[in-house]
C-alpha cells in the first residue's frame, strides 16, 4: 500500500512538473475576445494573454523587415497588454520602419479596441491598424 501511495504521488509531481515545461494555457476572463489569431492583411497576430507575436508575414514593410532578418515568425509586436474597460486594452506596439533599412524602432503605446463589428482596431501615435479575427 505504501508503494502505491508513493508511486501516486511521484505521478503526481511528474504530471506538475509536465504541466509547466509544456506551458499549458489557462484561461484569463481579461483576454476573452482578444485571444486568439487576426489577420491584419500584411500579418497576422497571434494574442495570448498579455501578448502579441507575428503568426504570419505576408507583405508590405513587414516582409521586408522579414525578408532581411529584422522580423521573423514569434516575433512579439505586442506586450504589457491590460484590459481597461470592457472590449477594451492597452498596452505597447512594436514599431517597424516602412524605409529602407527595414526593421523594428521602438515600442510605443497603444489602445486595442474589439469594436462591435467584431473587428480589432489598433490606435495609437500612428494612423489606427484593423484587424479580423481568422
Amino acid at each position: 500500500m505504501k508503494n502505491k501511495v508513493f508511486l501516486l504521488g511521484i505521478l503526481a509531481v511528474a504530471l506538475v512538473f509536465g504541466m509547466t515545461v509544456v506551458g499549458c494555457d489557462f484561461y484569463d476572463a481579461d483576454y476573452e475576445g482578444l485571444s486568439g489569431d487576426w489577420d491584419r492583411g500584411d500579418c497576422q497576430i497571434t494574442f495570448r494573454g498579455n501578448r502579441g507575436v507575428f503568426k504570419d508575414i505576408t507583405g508590405g514593410y513587414l516582409l521586408q523587415a522579414k525578408n532581411a532578418g529584422r522580423a521573423k515568425i514569434g516575433d512579439q509586436v505586442y506586450r504589457d497588454i491590460v484590459k481597461t474597460n470592457e472590449n477594451e486594452w492597452t498596452g505597447e506596439v512594436r514599431f517597424y520602419s516602412n524605409s529602407s533599412p527595414y526593421g523594428p524602432l521602438h515600442w510605443g503605446n497603444c489602445t486595442i479596441t474589439l469594436m462591435e463589428n467584431g473587428r480589432l482596431r489598433v490606435t495609437g501615435s500612428f494612423n489606427s491598424f484593423y484587424f479580423t479575427r481568422m
